[in-house]
């Protein structure tokens, strides 16, 4: 036994289950007191995480609310240049440089 696991037996935070043992070391399961004193040092960690998460979150969704806008403006973009036909010239032109080069 370390010293460690023996305080946490004293404590009851943890306990021998059933007396088994594998051929290394015993098996130990938490109990109640144990879960809750786990929690409390557990939990601050979690919400920091979930608070790191969520701004992450919004940071992504600001991204893609950008992304959708330039998409939009690229789309409308090509729907005017289609209108005016700007499109098939700018195809021609684009064909004729190459045939040259």
């Amino acid at each position: 036994f370390s010293e460690a696991k023996k305080r946490l037996l004293e404590k009851g935070y943890i306990q021998v289950r059933d007396g088994k043992q594998d051929s290394r070391k015993k098996i130990y399961s938490l109990t109640e007191e144990g879960n809750r004193h786990a929690a409390k040092r557990i939990m601050p960690n979690l919400r920091e995480k979930v608070e790191r998460q969520e701004k992450e979150i919004e940071e992504l969704r600001d991204e893609v609310k950008e992304l959708r806008e330039k998409v939009g403006k690229v789309n409308k973009l090509g729907e005017f240049l289609k209108e005016k036909d700007v499109l098939e010239d700018v195809k021609r032109i684009i064909k004729e440089k190459v045939e040259e080069d």
